[in-house]
């Protein structure tokens, strides 16, 4: 009778045991859900960013290629196209900025896309 007592409580204390792990495993597993979803969540609001900040530096290259282009001489076009050169442009501060602030939004694009 005392072994099977000493069964019976063995097998009480193991499934306790087990139902206590079965709870903490649920518990692990929700949680894990919940991040997922919350990692998903930042994912996509920083797709977004990158998208916006994308269309933002198409528009500024647009931009400045419209101003550039009304800048330039046609002089100056028909001497570079003729000697096969690539269009440089004399540094100046506006140019300047400009560059900085493609730099900056490139930048930007990459800092963000090495976080998703």
């Amino acid at each position: 009778m005392r072994f099977l007592q000493m069964q019976w409580h063995d097998h009480e204390r193991a499934r306790n045991a087990w139902d206590i792990e079965r709870a903490e495993t649920k518990h692990r597993i929700g949680k894990q859900e919940g991040d997922l979803r919350k990692q998903k969540q930042i994912n996509q609001a920083l797709e977004k960013q990158i998208r916006m900040l994308e269309q933002a530096l198409k528009n500024e290259r647009a931009k400045t290629k419209a101003s550039r282009a009304g800048n330039a001489s046609a002089e100056e076009e028909a001497k570079e196209s003729a000697n096969g050169k690539a269009a440089v442009k004399p540094a100046s501060k506006s140019g300047m900025a400009e560059y900085r602030r493609e730099h900056h939004f490139a930048h930007l694009l990459r800092a963000i896309k090495s976080q998703c």
